[in-house]
């Protein structure tokens, strides 16, 4: 019952609402905030290969990877050569396995993207 009367007590007006909202956003629109979070979110797709910052390991051995999309990128540790240098805010290229939006998570690969690094490139029959 004690939340009921807080929220009772600190209801706002839908006007008053709207007015301090635009106020903290500095006359921003709904449509420039959209079109700025649009742009700053990567665009990621299947089979590519991407940079990214670790974000932590997982006791797991999970390591989560900040690839600059809405969802965080995860990789098993033992895809590393020596573990013990995956520590949050080292930089690594990935591949881009599949991407699980609705679960909020990307799957990664490190091995792969260094396969395809170290691969030669494909000759052109002339």
């Amino acid at each position: 019952m004690q939340g009921k009367h807080l929220t009772k007590k600190f209801t706002i007006d839908a006007a008053e609402l709207d007015r301090l909202v635009g106020e903290a956003m500095g006359g921003t629109s709904l449509e420039e905030l959209e079109g700025a979070m649009t742009a700053t979110v990567a665009r990621l797709a299947p089979n590519t290969i991407v940079k990214g910052k670790v974000i932590r390991v997982q006791e797991d051995g999970t390591v989560v990877i900040d690839v600059g999309y809405k969802a965080e990128g995860r990789i098993p540790l033992d895809e590393f050569d020596d573990g013990q240098v995956v520590v949050p805010g080292t930089e690594v290229e990935t591949l881009v396995e599949e991407i699980f939006d609705s679960e909020g998570h990307i799957s990664l690969s490190k091995r792969k993207a260094d396969r395809i690094r170290r691969a030669p490139a494909k000759r052109r029959p002339s």
